[in-house]
């Protein structure tokens, strides 16, 4: 039985046949064909199912709006393939940063506070011995107090402007990322603000030592006034077998003792200050604390050992009752042994405490989509939807080849037996050749495509319009595919370096590379360094060479010889060297941390371009910013008149006060302009050589022997450095001079052979400078030769690292093209066509029937109920006899024609119902249509942003705009103090008065006054200098936007930056400000006219040393000292030789500059208050009063002090201007794209139903046939199985 089974199998499988329509072809050829279908289509989907089954595919996974812990499980899954776009690429970097500095423990202890420092106050401080810690102890508190307080304003203005700039991300940083990231920044901001506050504090201390500014405390040189002329003896600190000077260096300390003296009587001034542990004199030693030649530099070599020691605090109470009130230090991160030095340059932070915000961040950030990928094999569904969609096409393919391929076959094995056959035989050939010709008309007459036509006239007809128009379409798919122009996008994954230059030539107008990283360190693209002037690695700046030249000088000399003040120079340009060196290494480790922002790799020419003006503007802003402190310094000791030691700006001018006499300083003439003077003019100058005044020399001994050329003395050391030019030194006669005239003088000592052996400057080496070049000019440019520098495009390319490159071509004639175009549209035409065309040519005949026919019949078929009813038996008939299976012309089969039929109308619901599915999802399914509009104009993105603004992105094709394209700031008025007479100098000179020494000594409140002008004159011009070089400073900086900004975003963001850049720009001028008059203060700078300090000469007991006594104020009913509380002390009584005057609003304090921020310009508003300065002054030209129509947000006048002038800059109103239209023009949006949501429109539906319509009538037609098959023949054995199984009675009977 299982046999038979096998054997109707094996039957059935070789009669299967699909092509029993074909007429045409012989049953043999039938079958064959269908056998080979049948093997071919079996491979051809085996082939499929293996090569998709080993095929890897990527599959992308979107996640809309992620939240954070969702992005933290993808970013540690899938690091290397995540992707989010951030929504706001721009972050304030305050809102995911923050700082809680914790500060060295003294800053919050008693040691700082007031009370203590008070109880330090000793009106008789200077008379200690140099080396007793009694001198500098209120200095040291002082200085420690002034480190605390500046330090914590400047880190709270820093950390302001770190939280006012951008973080620039693209992308959502992974929370390790972030970490990275931001860690590299905050250690990047803070040693930049570690090393910018070193730069200040060496710019102040550069000034102050090397100009010998007088201390108060004689610490660094003391004068004596004898019958003979006026000296200075410069202080040394050491041993006799070691020690340093204070003229020479400015590190020049020595350890701090206590001493059972109480001042110096009997100590000759000219001894070293040092001494033994085992001195006599010596009553405490204190542990690593130092003193020396000011205050400031003995501070920072020393160390906080004692004041962490109960024991050593308690020691120093004995001696100093002021440290009964402070208890010992806690320990810190700094060991006790920590040099101060290194505290302050960790700007006596203990820790920064930062802290990082990732969820602000992610916050912010926002994405709205994350996307990443798998790789995946074995995919089911993806070989499913392989197989399905290629089977259709498939099927048609190997259905028609089959039979051509068995003919062809067919033809050549004739064609073979042919060649065997006699000549008569192939005669024959030719009539059956003949005779195919003949009936071919014939056949085409009668071919039919649809056999299935009741009426056959339906079937000829639908076929020739459906060759027609077959034709007709391929003809035209042909034609327009061969003609059509095809932009051709190509994309290049991972591009490399060469492969880029060969594209960036051929395609340089439509390549397009994406950058991987869009910011990228400046030190990864750019090598910049310099060349320094020649001078500063000659010998004439070394230690063991030129500055060795005055080591062995023996005698006094006058001060403008050259071996005083002209080798004082030369430690200065050491120095400056030195700290141009410093300067430009810091700036340019600024500089290589900087971003360089680019969103797609730029044109080699633009790139360059681009670098080059950051580097100018780098070079621009470096020199500037460095001759701008350079000059605040200078210009803040200059007008504060301080007092120099060793100088020829002043002399002594002696009052007689009953039994003492007070020394005030007169202004020096020695000049080559006789009538230039110091005290108003800081450029006064005179030739520079070597004097005789000893008896050795012959002739006139104060006749000025030898002359340096272009080399000259000033007001100031630096001062006469910057006069100066460096011609001699390259002049090797005129160096052979100055090594020649260096005995002159002196008896039996000569210079030190290795100063002799310094070589002359080469004038043969190119320089943009000339020999005669003033050093102040070389100064500002600190020292620089050149700039050398190198742009290194590959590397700005391996940078910016893009993934792909996409460049586009035009092509017309594409073979591949065509093939594609007609292969994609011919399967769809045709299925198309054989719906329509037989429809249509059913309907036309039909049409042509009902009018051809006669009227007879007309009236026959005139009642409608009964033609209507005849209409739907027919069509009632036509549905029941439907048959999509019929293999043949007739089938006697009724049984199998009935399965047809049955199988046809369960085809037909699905097929209607799969329809009705697929229609009413297309047509509920919306679609997001995507739309770019290229090279949006500023009109047609306003016209975008007002429909479309929640969707409308528009990138710009340059992400860092500079703020000097859009924006404009700059003060507008300044007050009309700054531009009146009293701000000239005319006016100043004219209130200085003359230079007798009465002037000096009983009216030197007037010269006093004179500097009041002064130095309100030089903070006129100094603001607006500042301003003037901060604002080209931010005019560099750009503006980050990857994404172009809407005109309300815009506004508020410049907003927000020109409201940061004024509050900054002020803050850090308050704050240089008054960190220098501080530090003045500190370290006890005497003022020449006794403002803060006041001289006396002291008799033979004490070497005839000349005495200082810091100055008390109790105007105010409080008594004030300026070594303690300068800021506090002031005075409004005004003398002049025996008048006294108050004057509203003038105000004098323990400096010029302390006087004139109390002060007010009450007074200069009243003419009466004017006319009686001029009175007193015996002025007869006063300026006219201010004019107080003049509106002034300086308001009101009596109240409003000129410190709070300084402090604004003087301006009255901005002038600020943002200019859109040009910020757009630069963002230059090369494409702008917004998207809205549709439903799927009717050709959409259409199109995608004939898309499927193949796939579905094969797929539904194989699978309802054979399923019902399977059915029935189940069921017909199940029903043979019964009728062999039944029982029947048996009749035993």
């Amino acid at each position: 039985m299982q046999t038979n089974r096998v054997r109707k199998l094996a039957d059935l499988i070789k009669q299967f046949n699909l092509y029993e329509e074909d007429k045409k072809l012989p049953k043999a050829d039938q079958i064959l064909s269908t056998r080979i279908f049948t093997c071919f289509l079996i491979v051809s989907i085996l082939v499929i199912v293996l090569f998709t089954s080993f095929t890897v595919q990527t599959k992308f996974i979107s996640i809309d709006s992620p939240s954070e812990k969702v992005f933290k499980q993808l970013s540690s899954k899938y690091s290397h393939t995540l992707s989010c776009l951030c929504q706001q690429n721009s972050i304030v970097q305050g809102e995911i940063v923050s700082f809680h500095p914790e500060y060295h423990l003294i800053c919050s202890s008693q040691f700082v506070n007031q009370t203590f420092l008070l109880s330090l106050t000793n009106v008789d401080v200077s008379q200690y011995w140099p080396v007793d810690y009694r001198l500098m102890v209120s200095s040291h508190i002082q200085l420690v107090q002034i480190f605390c307080r500046t330090t914590k304003e400047k880190i709270t203005d820093a950390i302001q402007e770190f939280a006012s700039q951008y973080l620039i991300t693209t992308q959502v940083l992974s929370f390790d990322n972030f970490q990275s990231q931001m860690t590299t920044l905050v250690n990047q901001f803070q040693q930049n603000t570690i090393n910018a506050h070193k730069h200040i504090n060496n710019f102040i201390w550069l000034n102050t030592f090397y100009n010998r500014i007088s201390s108060g405390l004689c610490s660094e040189a003391h004068m004596r006034l004898s019958s003979a002329s006026p000296t200075i003896l410069t202080a040394r600190y050491g041993t006799a077998s070691s020690y340093c000077d204070c003229r020479k260096v400015d590190t020049c300390t020595y350890p701090a003792y206590i001493y059972n003296d109480t001042g110096r009587i009997g100590r000759d001034g000219g001894l070293l200050y040092g001494t033994t542990d085992k001195d006599s004199h010596v009553m405490f030693i204190l542990p690593n604390m130092e003193v020396g030649c000011y205050p400031y530099r003995s501070l920072l070599s020393s160390t906080f050992e004692c004041f962490y020691d109960q024991s050593c605090l308690s020691s120093l109470q004995k001696y100093i009752a002021g440290f009964s009130l402070v208890s010992p230090l806690k320990q810190s991160q700094f060991a006790p042994e920590t040099l101060i030095n290194d505290i302050l340059n960790n700007l006596f932070i203990e820790a920064w405490n930062e802290v990082y915000n990732f969820s602000k961040y992610y916050e912010i950030c926002s994405p709205k989509l994350c996307t990443y990928s798998f790789d995946q094999s074995f995919n089911f569904l993806y070989i499913a939807v392989t197989i399905i969609s290629l089977f259709g096409g498939l099927k048609i393919i190997l259905f028609v080849s089959a039979p051509f391929f068995v003919r062809l076959v067919q033809k050549i094995q004739k064609n073979i037996s042919h060649r065997k056959q006699t000549t008569h035989t192939q005669r024959d050939g030719k009539p059956n050749f003949k005779n195919r010709i003949r009936t071919l008309p014939q056949q085409i007459q009668t071919y039919n495509m649809f056999p299935l036509f009741t009426d056959i006239k339906d079937g000829i007809y639908s076929t020739r319009l459906y060759i027609l128009f077959l034709t007709l379409g391929l003809i035209i798919l042909l034609f327009y595919s061969s003609i059509s122009t095809q932009v051709r996008p190509i994309s290049i994954m991972n591009p490399s370096w060469n492969v880029f230059s060969q594209l960036s030539q051929q395609y340089s107008s439509t390549l397009t590379c994406p950058c991987s990283h869009i910011s990228i360190k400046y030190s990864s693209i750019i090598d910049i360094s310099t060349t320094l002037h020649q001078v500063c690695s000659s010998g004439f700046i070394k230690d063991d060479v030129w500055l060795l030249y005055n080591s062995n000088l023996v005698g006094i000399f006058l001060l403008i010889d050259f071996r005083t003040i002209g080798m004082a120079s030369f430690r200065i340009l050491q120095k400056l060297c030195l700290l141009s060196n410093e300067t430009i290494s810091n700036e340019i480790a600024v500089f290589n941390n900087l971003q360089f922002f680019t969103s797609q790799v730029l044109a080699e020419d633009t790139f360059n371009t681009q670098i080059d003006s950051i580097i100018n503007q780098f070079k621009q802003k470096t020199v500037a910013s460095f001759y701008d402190l350079y000059q605040t310094v200078q210009t803040s000791i200059q007008v504060n008149q301080l007092a120099k030691s060793g100088s020829i700006d002043s002399n002594m001018a002696l009052l007689q006060l009953n039994d003492t006499i007070q020394i005030f300083f007169q202004a020096m003439r020695v000049f080559s302009n006789p009538n230039c003077s110091c005290g108003i003019d800081r450029f006064c100058e005179t030739d520079t050589g070597f004097y005789c005044i000893t008896g050795v020399c012959s002739g006139n001994e104060s006749a000025l022997n030898k002359v340096v050329p272009n080399w000259y003395t000033s007001c100031s050391p630096i001062d006469s450095l910057s006069t100066s030019s460096l011609t001699c030194l390259y002049n090797s006669s005129c160096v052979q001079m100055l090594i020649d005239a260096f005995p002159l003088g002196m008896s039996g000592v000569t210079i030190d052979p290795r100063a002799a052996n310094v070589t002359p400057l080469n004038p043969m080496i190119n320089s943009r400078f000339n020999t005669s070049t003033r050093l102040n000019e070389i100064i500002s440019a600190m020292f620089i030769e050149k700039w050398i520098y190198s742009i290194y495009f590959d590397r700005y390319f391996e940078a910016c690292a893009p993934r792909e490159c996409i460049y586009t071509y035009e092509e017309r004639f594409s073979i591949s093209y065509i093939i594609a175009t007609v292969a994609g549209i011919i399967g769809g035409l045709s299925v198309a066509l054989k719906i329509l065309v037989p429809f249509f040519v059913k309907s036309i005949r039909r049409i042509f029937r009902y009018c051809c026919i006669s009227s007879e019949q007309i009236e026959e078929d005139s009642n409608n109920a009964r033609r209507f009813a005849t209409v739907l038996n027919q069509l009632r008939n036509n549905v029941q006899q439907m048959n999509f299976y019929r293999q043949g012309q007739e089938n006697d089969d009724d049984l199998l024609c009935e399965q047809q039929r049955f199988a046809t109308r369960i085809y037909s619901l699905l097929f209607l119902i799969s329809f009705h599915i697929i229609i009413l999802f297309l047509n509920l399914n919306t679609h997001i249509n995507t739309i770019t509009v290229s090279s949006p104009s500023l009109s047609t993105f306003n016209e975008l942003q007002s429909k479309h603004a929640s969707t409308l992105t528009c990138s710009c094709s340059n992400i860092a705009i500079p703020y000097s394209k859009f924006v404009s700031i700059q003060p507008e008025t300044y007050h009309q103090i700054c531009s009146t007479d009293f701000v000239s100098s005319a006016f100043i000179t004219s209130v200085w008065g003359l230079e007798d020494v009465a002037e000096y000594t009983l009216n030197y409140d007037r010269k006093v006054l004179s500097g009041l002008f002064h130095v309100l004159s030089s903070f006129c011009a100094l603001t607006r200098s500042t301003i003037e070089l901060n604002v080209q400073t931010f005019s560099t900086k750009n503006l980050i936007t990857l994404q172009i900004l809407t005109h309300y975003s815009f506004q508020i963001q410049v907003d927000s930056i020109i409201n940061n850049f004024i509050v900054q720009t002020l803050a850090q001028f308050q704050w240089m400000h008054h960190y220098i008059i501080d530090m003045f203060h500190a370290n006890q700078l005497q003022h020449r006219f006794g403002l803060n300090w006041a001289s006396f000469a002291s008799n033979a007991q004490m070497n005839y040393v000349i005495r200082t006594f810091p100055i008390w104020f109790n105007e105010s009913g409080e008594s004030c000292l300026c070594t303690i509380s300068p800021s506090r002390c002031f005075r409004t009584i005004l003398t002049s030789f025996n008048q006294t005057i108050r004057l509203p609003g003038i105000v004098f304090g323990c400096l010029p500059i302390d006087g004139l921020r109390q002060s007010t310009l009450e007074c200069l508003y009243n003419s009466t208050c004017l006319q009686l300065l001029a009175d007193f002054l015996n002025m007869t030209n006063i300026p006219n009063a201010l004019n107080r129509s003049v509106s002034s947000r300086f308001y009101p006048i009596s109240t409003t002090t000129i410190g709070e002038l300084i402090d604004e800059f003087f301006i009255e109103t901005w002038q600020n201007s943002s200019n859109y239209s040009e910020y757009y023009s630069s963002c230059s949006p090369s494409s702008c794209e917004y998207s809205y949501a549709v439903r799927s429109s009717a050709l959409y539906i259409l199109t995608t139903f004939l898309g499927l319509y193949g796939g579905l009538t094969v797929g539904l037609k194989f699978i309802v046939w054979y399923s019902l098959d399977i059915y029935w023949k189940t069921q017909q054995y199940i029903g043979s199985r019964r009728r062999r199984t039944r029982v029947v009675p048996v009749n035993l009977n």
